[in-house]
């Protein structure tokens, strides 16, 4: 097997397209489409592309597995240590190796023995939101061992869902706390009192555009802070309506929308991705509403098997979802170079003398700080 790095789309072979439709077809986060719009709209000026892949030694470049990452010179999360990191950022609810037919410990081995051979040398490499518990994480990790990185695994966020195969609206509504139903009846009737109450989903791709200027607007209105790459968001929106994905919802008043929420619905998972209502409604819950309206088309009309709500512990989540998961980063320092091994001993060494802080119930939503290696990185939480 061979090792190669890409710094572009374009110069991929074409035995890549399979690692990415296998891997998209579970995760839509894992997707080429998903990689593309991050790459196009969140790379930073002093930032590259950077497709890590293992190939077979045969003609065709039959590849056997890839780490779609960034190359940063200057890492400012690592005191300017020179780094390859996954392609990922706040928007992302999941990372994971793309690897294909056996031999998938082996192949990540020589992929990490690949970025470790590179010079100059990289002072570290770092990957998350990863899924604990699987074998490709645990593969990841031995093959980072392998290849001689001093490695560290910390929590990323949390995750609350709930299994709903088989399970009707009202059914799952009888679940929830009996506050919580009597708080939806006291808000749906409110907000019926003070007008035309409806709902509407956008799914087309023909819709896409002028349904996001809605969003945009009831963003806009809400009590968020700046969208750090709105280009993202919109593309993203398209790309999900292509791919059959995209359940775009409002809340209508009258003639104006004061809620929004973008729904990705994925081999039968239904992911709250991205939530806002105009801060002027608040008294009358709007986005509390168009929940419920969202949740009662998903459940008894497109029957999803699992409620998802993405990255965070907001305490409103355990309202609507009674079962957490959590993702977590991996990092990896070279203790053959000088920040590696500067690394080694700020988040290694370090946080083994001192007792590990406890984490479950922190928030990992906007104006919140997810815990990064040794609480460095803190910024990359999923905005909701």
């Amino acid at each position: 097997m061979r090792f190669r790095l890409y710094s572009c789309w374009h110069d991929l072979p074409a035995g890549y397209a399979g690692l990415f439709a296998r891997a998209g077809a579970a995760d839509f986060c894992l997707g080429r489409a998903w990689f593309e719009a991050l790459a196009a709209t969140t790379l930073a000026e002093e930032e590259r592309l950077g497709i890590a892949g293992i190939e077979a030694d045969t003609p065709g470049a039959s590849p056997r597995a890839c780490l779609v990452g960034r190359h940063r010179e200057r890492d400012p999360a690592f005191w300017g240590a020179r780094s390859f990191s996954s392609l990922s950022n706040y928007y992302t609810l999941c990372y994971a190796p793309l690897a294909d037919g056996g031999e998938v410990a082996t192949a990540l081995i020589e992929l990490a023995l690949g970025l470790r051979a590179r010079r100059p040398r990289y002072d570290v490499v770092h990957f998350e939101p990863l899924v604990p518990g699987t074998a490709l994480f645990d593969d990841l990790a031995a093959a980072l061992d392998a290849a001689g990185l001093v490695t560290r695994r910390y929590f990323r966020f949390g995750n609350w869902y709930e299994d709903t195969a088989g399970v009707s609206f009202q059914s799952y509504l009888a679940r929830r706390p009996s506050a919580l139903r009597h708080t939806l009846r006291r808000k749906s009737d409110r907000l019926a009192r003070a007008g035309v109450v409806r709902t509407a989903v956008v799914r087309e791709r023909a819709a896409v555009d002028p349904a996001m200027d809605r969003y945009e607007d009831v963003y806009a209105a809400s009590w968020k802070p700046v969208e750090p790459y709105p280009a993202f968001i919109r593309r993203l929106a398209g790309d999900l309506a292509d791919a059959g994905a995209l359940r775009l919802g409002f809340l209508w008043l009258d003639d104006r929308p004061i809620a929004a929420q973008i729904w990705i619905v994925w081999e039968g998972r239904a992911v709250l991705y991205k939530l806002a209502h105009d801060r002027s409604f608040d008294a009358l819950s709007p986005g509390t509403v168009l929940t419920v309206r969202m949740l009662e088309r998903l459940l008894d009309d497109e029957r999803v098997t699992e409620i998802d709500l993405g990255a965070g512990d907001d305490p409103y989540k355990r309202l609507w979802a009674s079962r957490r998961r959590e993702r977590v980063g991996l990092v990896g320092f070279d203790p053959g170079t000088l920040r590696g091994s500067a690394g080694i001993l700020r988040h290694v060494l370090t946080p083994r003398l001192r007792p590990a802080s406890a984490h479950p119930g922190r928030a990992s939503g906007p104006g919140s700080e997810a815990a990064g290696p040794g609480g460095m990185i803190g910024s990359c939480s999923a905005p909701k």
